[in-house]
């Protein structure tokens, strides 16, 4: 660590109590507003702050699109299946989204999405799997518990669907 560096960790403190203003949320943003005084809001127009006394974030207010990546799952018959998903999510709620999982809100939407597909694939057999429209299955049960962080869903889908043959061994 140089001089530099040890006088600015130094003078940090005291450049927090300097007033800034804080950046126009861009029309796609939520700006959430942390006021010691008036406690947490959402705004849309820059604002003259203090960051020792009030803390800003942005969060997305357009769709986000998220990939819920290959997972290896096995059906109530015992056979080895990978699915592979996608979906879209809008944030509603950016004080209840931020509250609960804060900036993780795509790694959350994307775990609640796979919790659901890994319940549905396992509860059912290969032979009724590929007839079963998961997406219809499955997507009120996810909007519901994105709900519950701030979230809704506006597209769900499931890319593949297959079964995995082990290979002998030589």
């Amino acid at each position: 660590m140089n001089l530099l560096d040890l006088f600015a960790t130094f003078l940090q403190p005291i450049f927090d109590l300097v007033p800034r203003i804080a950046r126009r949320p861009a029309s796609n943003e939520w700006m959430i507003v942390d006021s010691w005084l008036k406690g947490v809001n959402v705004r849309t127009r820059p604002r003259l702050h203090c960051p020792a006394l009030t803390h800003v974030e942005y969060f997305p207010a357009c769709e986000v699109p998220i990939d819920c990546g290959i997972q290896r799952i096995t059906t109530a018959d015992g056979l080895s299946v990978v699915v592979n998903a996608t979906c879209r999510i809008v944030i509603d709620d950016p004080v209840v989204c931020r509250e609960k999982v804060s900036e993780e809100y795509e790694e959350a939407a994307g775990m609640i999405v796979r919790s659901h597909i890994c319940d549905i694939v396992s509860g059912h057999n290969w032979s009724y799997l590929p007839d079963l429209n998961i997406e219809k299955v499955g997507s009120t049960d996810i909007q519901d518990d994105l709900m519950q962080i701030g979230i809704s869903l506006t597209v769900f889908k499931v890319e593949d669907l297959q079964q995995v043959f082990a290979v002998g061994s030589v």
